[in-house]
Formats: structure tokens, sequence, C-alpha cells
């Protein structure tokens, strides 16, 4: 089944679409894919920064062809959309990332390329489409990430206890309406009966940083580990230079969250 197929059998499973056509890899994205078939090859221990910011520059408008299934379950549980390179002089149905992020923001998932039994050749979290989606491409230089560049929907105040601190809640630009969908039914699967969330800004090292919390509380696991492993699937679900902060249930912040 091609994933045009896939697409219109996911939003009605009671009609089962024709198979499209099978499409010729646009001309414009040849070189790009064979690119990247190209850097894929290079041994993990050869790939430097060059290496990384072209691999990150190229894959994301490279053609890839649907795996089979089109969608995995992953490292830590999570969904992956599944992407092969495609087969030299081959004809198929031609996808890239850049094209795809929609459908992967609105479903929660990853992708995998090329992945095996035993692991995959590359994985982007959910994170990254979300960056993907944000910024335009896969990389942020964090130096950039200021608060000036970030629009807040509401402050809060800005409260003095050692330092400078703000309270906020993100914007859609910051934190887009399906993240927030896709965080709220992860913490709802870790027991988190109603999600709530806060953006903290604050300064360290004579700039301002962003910090998002969650109402993920200690009292509310068995354990400190299983607190850790909800912390650590929030983080799956957002762009590798946000970072999650916790605090104590009795902490004076937590009366400023508010539902996610």
């Amino acid at each position: 089944m091609g994933f045009l197929s896939f697409l219109k059998s996911r939003q009605n499973d009671k009609h089962i679409s024709p198979q499209p056509p099978i499409l010729e890899i646009p001309a414009a994205n040849a070189n790009t894919a064979q690119l990247v078939t190209g850097l894929l090859q290079v041994d993990k221990g050869k790939r430097d920064e060059p290496w990384r910011l072209a691999f990150h520059q190229h894959v994301q408008t490279a053609s890839f062809e649907c795996g089979e299934p089109h969608i995995m379950t992953g490292p830590g549980g999570f969904s992956f959309f599944v992407l092969k390179t495609p087969e030299q002089g081959r004809s198929f149905e031609a996808i890239c990332i850049h094209d795809l992020k929609g459908f992967l923001l609105e479903k929660g998932l990853g992708v995998a390329i090329n992945p095996t039994d035993t692991g995959a050749e590359w994985l982007f979290s959910y994170g990254d489409i979300v960056n993907l989606h944000i910024n335009n491409g896969f990389i942020m230089d964090t130096a950039t990430a200021d608060i000036q560049h970030i629009e807040m929907t509401k402050r809060v105040e800005v409260i003095k206890k050692g330092e400078d601190i703000m309270l906020a809640q993100p914007s859609g630009k910051y934190l887009p309406a399906p993240a927030r969908t896709a965080i709220k039914k992860c913490l709802h699967e870790k027991g988190i009966k109603a999600p709530k969330i806060l953006l903290l800004c604050r300064k360290k090292d004579g700039r301002m940083i962003e910090e998002l919390a969650f109402n993920i509380y200690p009292a509310d696991f068995p354990s400190v580990q299983q607190r850790d492993e909800a912390m650590q699937a929030i983080a799956w679900f957002l762009p590798s230079h946000y970072s999650v902060v916790s605090f104590h249930e009795a902490g004076w912040m937590t009366k400023y969250f508010e539902p996610l």
C-alpha cells in the first residue's frame, strides 16, 4: 500500500483507497537522496561536525521511500514513521521529511531511517520534528534561543527570589498545538490526570534561558526512577535545545501552572 493510500485509510478505515500511481523520484531531489545515502554509509566514528551539518541540511528534503509497515515502535516505546533510502534506478512513491512534518506532528511520530531488527541508520525524535516545524531545520543554535525571540502568550510576573525569574505560558510558536496534545497524551499515560505547564525564564551566565515545567511530582510516582522516566519521555517530544525542570508539589511556583 502506498503512502497516499495509507493516509486515506487512517482518515476513513471503512474505505479502501485504490493504489496510487507510482511516482518517479523528483529530479530536484535525486542528487540530495544520493547524497544522504552516501552520508549514511560513512562510518559512525568518522561522522564529524561537517558531516552532521551536511546530513541535517540535506535529509529534510531528500526523497525517501515509505517503509512497510509504515509505523514501528522504537526505543522507549515511542512510535516512528519508517523511511527507506531509495534503490538507485528503481521507481517509487517519493516522499520527504519536510513535506511529512505536518502529518508527523499530528500523529505524534518520530522518523526511523532504514530500521532493522537491531536498530536504525538514523532516528529523529518527535521533538526533532517540532524543531523542523518551528525553525525550518533540525539544527538550532542555542545561542540564538534567547528570550527576545520567544513570543509569550501570557506573562505572569517577574519575581525576585535570589534571581530574576519570569513565569509565563509558551506561545503556539514556541510549543505548537499538536505538540501540546502529544505531551498531554503522554502525561495521561503516565498517570497525570490533569497535565499542566509553565514556562520559566531566568538569567544564567549573563543571558536569559527558558525552561519548561510540568506538574510531574515525586509524590505521584511509586519511585524516583519512574518519575525520572516520565521526565525523559517528555524530553522526547521537545526540541533538544529545550530544557525541562521539575520542582516539588509544595513549591511556590506551582500556583502559576495552567492546563496543558
